[in-house]
């Protein structure tokens, strides 16, 4: 009787797209966060908060109060862990400073406004 050969080892079966490994950063962050999209989206957020001072300034109030919190917990974070900020929490920092940036430009644009109405 011969030896029976092997079967040669077989493509790998796809696997659904969940349990494949997502791309990420050495701090575990996703990174598609830095992508072209991810950035226009981030700039239109700053833009509809600082129109969000026009339309709700508590609102934008409350959304100041967020960002602070988001940047002060991430300052916390970093500092009990001996880390940099780029390596705690890069999306709760993006976040608050976006909001804080928006917060700013709505803050500018009233002043001016003002400004111009007083004239």
């Amino acid at each position: 009787m011969r030896p029976t050969a092997t079967p040669p080892p077989s493509a790998p079966e796809p696997q659904d797209r969940a349990a494949r490994p997502q791309l990420s950063t050495a701090d575990g962050e996703d990174a598609r966060l830095g992508s072209l999209s991810v950035r226009y989206t981030l700039a239109l957020l700053a833009a509809l908060d600082a129109l969000l001072w026009f339309i709700f300034p508590v609102l934008s109030l409350i959304l100041l109060g967020l960002a602070a919190f988001l940047l002060a917990f991430a300052h916390i974070q970093a500092k009990s862990w001996g880390l940099t900020w780029c390596c705690v929490a890069r999306r709760r920092v993006t976040m608050g400073l976006v909001v804080l940036l928006g917060s700013v430009w709505g803050l500018i644009a009233l002043l001016f406004l003002g400004l111009l109405l007083a004239d």
